[in-house]
């Protein structure tokens, strides 16, 4: 049996024209990340009266103020080692 690696990119695109991405860990396919979660709410609920900025965590910290997203996209990628030539 293979064991399959799931991943959830996060891509961030900024009003400056400048984007990124963020992997995170995935426990399944199909189940979003918490931190993507929290993220997407912020990101629904933005009152420009009120700037917020969310801090993801992982193996790196990445700060980002809400009100600089023009747009982002949520891509879930499973990966599944080679099988090894006999």
């Amino acid at each position: 049996m293979t064991d399959k690696k799931h991943i959830q990119r996060l891509k961030l695109v900024l009003k400056c024209g400048g984007e990124f991405a963020i992997d995170f860990n995935a426990e399944e396919n199909g189940k979003i990340n918490p931190q993507i979660e929290k993220f997407v709410q912020l990101f629904s609920d933005f009152d420009p009266e009120e700037d917020h900025s969310i801090v993801f965590g992982g193996e790196r910290m990445i700060g980002v103020r809400i009100s600089e997203i023009a747009a982002y996209e949520v891509l879930s990628l499973t990966f599944t080692p080679k099988k090894e030539k006999e």
